[in-house]
């Protein structure tokens, strides 16, 4: 995760955009993107950011491991971090469909792509959407969407956030409940 910012509202003015370097004092704005800070490593080319509890969650696929499906979770003071977790408690779910031993018993089915929604939330109650695909994807008989079209849609899973006393900058104030 890197955070840029471009003044006005053209995101085509690629050249006027800068990029977030926490390490510095003064200007912390960068005009090259390499300056920039990764400031969430871990987290896919899609996530989402959400406000919860007074704080800032990023809620994404574990990038860590090539095809994890694992969804992540981070916790930060404001949209744009910086963002913390526990180490180790900081899994919300996981997508069940994936590999050998998930769902469809397949090594070629992965799933991508979690994002948290607002409309979806409900106070701590949150409901994830999630896609799943196969490698295994040739229009013939030996296809996986010719042999089981239900593979390529969308799923859901649903989980509850419940915040403990402290308030931190990790994810240990998250107690996940499936």
């Amino acid at each position: 995760m890197h955070i840029a910012r471009v003044k006005g509202s053209d995101l085509d003015k690629v050249d006027d955009w800068q990029f977030l370097r926490t390490d510095v004092t003064g200007d912390n704005w960068m005009r090259a993107e390499n300056q920039g800070d990764t400031i969430v490593p871990g987290v896919s080319n899609e996530y989402s950011v959400a406000p919860w509890n007074n704080q800032f969650v990023t809620i994404s696929a574990d990038s860590t491991q090539a095809f994890s499906n694992k969804v992540r979770i981070w916790s930060g003071c404001s949209a744009y971090g910086p963002f913390g977790y526990w180490v180790d408690h900081d899994e919300v779910c996981r997508m069940p469909e994936t590999g050998p031993w998930g769902s469809y018993g397949d090594p070629n089915i992965f799933a991508f792509n979690p994002h948290a929604h607002p409309v979806l939330q409900s106070c701590d109650h949150w409901t994830l959407p999630y896609n799943v695909n196969s490698f295994a994807n040739s229009v013939s008989p030996t296809g996986t969407h010719h042999r089981d079209p239900s593979v390529y849609k969308p799923r859901f899973i649903s989980f509850q956030l419940i915040p403990s006393a402290t308030v931190t900058r990790s994810s240990e104030q998250f107690q996940l409940i499936e």
